[in-house]
């Protein structure tokens, strides 16, 4: 499972959300959020679940 991190930094750019507010939004440390968009972090149903949430998308929308 890989989440479509193009897509991630796309959605995050129309809802004007940086790096900081993600992590706010998810209750996580920008450091994560850093790794799930590298990709070295994030092939969890959670983490999905948790950046949908955080994007107000659906999780399967984040899945290449």
């Amino acid at each position: 499972m890989e989440m479509n991190i193009t897509y991630i930094k796309r959605l995050m750019e129309d809802k004007g959300l940086n790096v900081s507010d993600l992590a706010r939004l998810m209750g996580k440390k920008e450091s994560w959020v850093y790794a799930i968009l590298n990709g070295t972090h994030g092939k969890t149903f959670s983490t999905v679940d948790a950046v949908a949430a955080a994007l107000g998308v659906p999780a399967k929308e984040l899945l290449e």
